[in-house]
């Protein structure tokens, strides 16, 4: 008579056919005449088997985990419903395709730093980036960096002028002095390298001349680092500062060009580095 009055079958005993028997819909909330009550793409049945009693993904909750996306969707997607976070990145399976990254992997872009984490950090900015595992290109991972204290969106965390990929001391300005000396020496060697036509002069000899000039005055000052000579070092990184700085005397000791640039910007680094020392 029940069964007459509600409109089910009276000689089936699951009328809506979703693995739930009629009698035991009205346990679990579901609709007897519909096999989907929750609309969520699971059958109520099935939602109740993989509950086993737990009560989750539940038949009338079509996001059991309230993690924005439906039980059914993560069933197919391999996800858990009754799991917000089922790579355990500590990024919402929902908050997970806002970032391009993937839920059923913890560290998309494999750098060492959970999905979670790298959002967390940006704070809406964008970096670091859970898809990039170099957010700043300075070829040291998010991840490394994080673990480290530098800063994953800054080439140069403590803004010393020596970018962290070859910094001693990342986060502390300033460097060791041997690391300076080695830097000065191998600027010295660099010039040598160069081609004389980077250099001006009315003939080739006076050009090398210039160059070699240039370079003993960078051994000099590598020379007076490791003594820890300190204002020496700096007199010579000066005298070289002076014939390349492309404002006077003219004309310079170089070509104005990429070689001289690169030159004067190096030598005003380490003369900025020698600074802190001294």
């Amino acid at each position: 008579g029940f069964e007459h009055g509600a409109g089910l079958d009276l000689c089936d005993g699951d009328t809506d056919g979703d693995g739930l028997g009629d009698g035991n819909e009205a346990e679990f909330g579901a609709d007897p005449l519909n096999p989907d009550s929750d609309a969520d793409g699971l059958p109520d049945g099935q939602e109740v088997m993989l509950g086993a009693g737990s009560g989750c993904p539940s038949p009338t909750n079509d996001d059991s985990d309230c993690d924005g996306v439906t039980d059914g969707n993560e069933l197919t997607a391999g996800l858990g419903p009754c799991d917000p976070d089922s790579d355990g990145d500590g990024l919402s399976d929902g908050n997970e395709p806002n970032f391009g990254t993937d839920p059923l992997i913890e560290d998309s872009d494999v750098d060492g730093s959970l999905d979670g984490t790298e959002v967390d950090i940006a704070m809406g900015t964008g970096c670091p980036n859970p898809m990039n595992p170099d957010s700043d290109g300075d070829t040291l991972l998010d991840g490394s960096e994080i673990s480290a204290g530098t800063n994953p969106c800054n080439t140069d965390t403590d803004a010393d002028g020596v970018p962290d990929n070859i910094d001693p001391t990342p986060t502390v300005p300033g460097v060791p002095p041997v690391f300076l000396e080695n830097l000065t020496r191998a600027l010295a060697a660099q010039v040598q390298t160069m081609n004389l036509s980077a250099f001006l002069g009315p003939n080739n000899n006076a050009r090398q001349g210039r160059q070699s000039n240039i370079a003993t005055h960078l051994t000099n000052a590598a020379n007076a680092i490791a003594a820890g000579n300190y204002n020496a070092a700096l007199a010579q990184l000066a005298t070289v500062e002076k014939r390349i700085d492309g404002i006077s005397p003219q004309p310079d000791w170089m070509v104005d060009g990429p070689e001289r640039v690169s030159l004067h910007a190096d030598v005003m680094a380490l003369i900025t580095l020698l600074e802190m020392l001294n």
